[in-house]
């Protein structure tokens, strides 16, 4: 059975984990939902639906994030998403991308991931290069490293 009760700090700061994951929903904000894991991460979560599929689009932890911010983007999440479906129906098309939340949360964590994915694309770029550079000078691609026989 899930569980149900007015979110408040005090008893978002209780819950205590359980063997599995599980989500304890907010009595007051429809689809508004914390999280927890086993090891106590706790997580804002905003359920919904989207073309007629559930959808689950995580806010944020609860330690960094505070029940207010966690509101404040639980507003916005709803907003979004009222404006893309108003899109869908009034336009029959999709939505753009900067209205689509799990878009929204995916561009943030690219943002955030900057360097990294830099660093990714020099790899792949530099490896790329090395292949090329050994398919030109034999005129073939490499050949595949031994099997190793036990």
């Amino acid at each position: 059975m899930t569980e149900r009760f007015r979110f408040t700090h005090d008893k978002i700061t209780r819950v205590a984990p359980r063997d599995q994951r599980f989500i304890v929903w907010d009595s007051t904000h429809r689809g508004l939902g914390l999280r927890v894991t086993p090891r106590g991460t706790r997580s804002f979560i905003v359920a919904y639906r989207f073309n007629g599929y559930p959808r689950m689009l995580t806010i944020g932890n609860s330690p960094p994030l505070t029940l207010e911010q966690a509101l404040e983007r639980y507003s916005d999440a709803l907003k979004s998403v009222a404006q893309a479906r108003q899109m869908r129906v009034q336009e029959h098309e999709t939505p753009p991308a900067e209205l689509r939340p799990a878009r929204r949360k995916r561009d943030r964590r690219e943002a955030r991931n900057g360097p990294i994915a830099v660093c990714r694309a020099d790899f792949a770029e530099r490896l790329r290069a090395v292949t090329r550079r050994q398919i030109t000078e034999s005129g073939r691609p490499p050949a595949p490293a031994p099997m190793v026989e036990w």
